[in-house]
């Protein structure tokens, strides 16, 4: 396997390995909010998370869907930065549901109490990501690695 494909494939198992992100986005007079998600990724690297209708981050995508993601804050010798398209996916709720169905990590957090709220408006975000690195820390040789895996 080529260095860059195996690079790739260490950052998509290491984006696996995770389910806490920050995203960070803007509202209409660009002004900046970032906020922890819980999110789950496929092989083509699109991030998926739930949130409600009436949180600043929806408003923010509803206005410009251009947003940065950053996984692996202070958890281990890593971490991913990335940029995208966050977009709502209709009727997303039972798919992303069966997608996450296999990491007990997220059913267990914050998922199965969010379906119990009352009158709660979910909806599930896809974020297409266009640009993406991967900061490899190697523990042994106290070195840093910054790999483009996307863009």
């Amino acid at each position: 396997m080529e260095k860059n494909e195996a690079m790739k494939q260490e950052a998509l198992d290491f984006l696996k390995d995770h389910v806490v992100a920050v995203i960070a986005s803007t509202d209409k007079d660009h002004r900046p909010n970032a906020a922890t998600i819980l999110y789950h990724i496929d092989d083509d690297m699109n991030f998926f998370f739930m949130t409600r209708r009436q949180t600043r981050k929806y408003e923010n995508i509803m206005a410009n869907p251009r947003v940065a993601i950053v996984v692996g804050i202070g958890d281990g010798p890593g971490t991913v930065q990335a940029e995208g398209e966050a977009h709502v996916i209709k009727d997303g709720l039972e798919k992303f549901f069966k997608e996450i169905g296999d990491n007990k990590m997220l059913k267990e957090m914050y998922y199965g109490p969010f379906l119990m709220l009352p009158g709660t408006d979910l909806e599930v975000v896809r974020v297409r990501i266009d640009w993406m690195r991967y900061l490899h820390l190697n523990t042994d040789t106290q070195t840093e690695e910054y790999y483009r895996i996307v863009g």
